[in-house]
C-alpha cells in the first residue's frame, strides 16, 4: 500500500511537471502569434489558417468549468488570440504596426467555419454566463465575441454592454 502512495505521488507531480511546461509552451506561443499577427502578411494568414490555428486556439477557451490559475490564464490567452485574428481579419485596427492589406473575406469565412465547427460560439457563450470569479475573461469573452461576428460598438454610447 505504502509503495503504491509514493508511486501516486511521483505520478502527480510528473503530471504537474508536464501540466507547467504545457502551460509555459502556450503562453510563449500566444506571445509569438501577437508578433505574427502584428507584423504578418497575407500570405502568414492563410498558412495559420491552413493549420487550423482557430480550432487549436479553441481548446483553451473550451475548459470553462475548470478553476485553476493556468487554465484561466490559457482562456484569457486563447480568447486574445482568436479574438486579435478576427481583428486583423476584418482589418479594423488603426494600429500604425498591424500590416495594410485589404480585408481577407475568404479567410475570414474558413475562421468562422472553425469556430463553428468546434463549438467556440458555445465556449465563448459559457464564458459570458459565468457570474463572478473571472470578471477579466468574462470581458474579454465579450470582447471575443464581438470580434468573431464583427460588431462595432461605439465607445461613446452610454450603455455599450447593452450589444451583448
Amino acid at each position: 500500500m505504502h509503495q503504491n502512495s509514493n508511486q501516486y505521488k511521483i505520478n502527480v507531480q510528473t503530471n504537474d511537471n508536464k501540466d507547467q511546461q504545457s502551460y509555459l509552451i502556450r503562453k510563449r506561443s500566444s506571445q509569438c502569434l501577437q508578433h505574427v499577427l502584428l507584423y504578418g502578411d497575407e500570405s502568414v494568414y492563410a498558412d495559420l489558417q491552413n493549420i487550423g490555428f482557430v480550432g487549436t486556439s479553441i481548446i483553451p477557451i473550451s475548459s470553462a468549468g475548470s478553476f485553476g490559475e493556468n487554465d484561466e490564464d490559457q482562456m484569457f490567452m486563447g480568447l486574445i488570440d482568436v479574438s486579435s485574428l478576427f481583428i486583423s481579419l476584418h482589418n479594423v485596427s488603426d494600429n500604425p504596426h498591424y500590416p495594410t492589406f485589404p480585408p481577407q473575406p475568404t479567410l475570414l469565412k474558413t475562421s468562422q467555419e472553425q469556430v463553428e465547427e468546434e463549438g467556440a460560439y458555445e465556449e465563448v457563450e459559457s464564458l459570458l454566463i459565468d457570474n463572478g470569479r473571472r470578471n477579466c475573461i468574462k470581458k474579454r469573452a465579450k470582447q471575443t465575441k464581438r470580434e468573431i461576428l464583427n460588431i462595432w460598438i461605439d465607445m461613446n454610447n452610454p450603455k455599450p454592454d447593452f450589444y451583448d
